[in-house]
């Protein structure tokens, strides 16, 4: 049986465009941003009865500076200072970067890219940093 760990790891590397060696995967849970993103989808559901929402893990890589900010603002870009961003199926993760795997809501399961409204529309799942 595959683990959690192993599978995010696997993930991870399918996501990386550049090669990276993973030092640690810490599980974010904040019950929280949890609790927001399923008040959310129930909000789109009962919106718009008639379409399909999926939760997709997706990826964002941010500079390692704002990675206690990213976790308290559940990376809000306006309230981390940073520029606004999407998550990506693919992504590129720089020498100081921290790697976000995500759960987005999203009508389009094959979307590759993701730019959700609202903080709401997605929560941290795991932290990965590297060597």
């Amino acid at each position: 049986m595959i683990s959690e760990y192993e599978t995010i790891e696997k993930e991870v590397y399918n996501a990386l465009e550049n090669n990276r060696s993973i030092k640690q995967i810490k599980r974010i849970q904040n019950i929280y941003d949890l609790g927001q993103l399923l008040i959310r989808e129930q909000f789109l559901i009962t919106k718009n009865p008639s379409a399909t929402y999926y939760r997709e893990r997706r990826f964002v890589a941010i500079p390692s500076d704002y990675y206690e900010l990213a976790l308290r603002h559940n990376l809000d870009h306006r309230r981390c200072g940073l520029v606004q961003f999407g998550f990506s199926t693919k992504v590129y993760c720089g020498g100081d970067s921290i790697l976000f795997a995500v759960q987005v809501i999203n009508k389009y399961p094959s979307d590759n890219y993701i730019e959700p409204k609202n903080s709401h529309e997605y929560f941290i799942d795991y932290a990965i940093s590297f060597y």
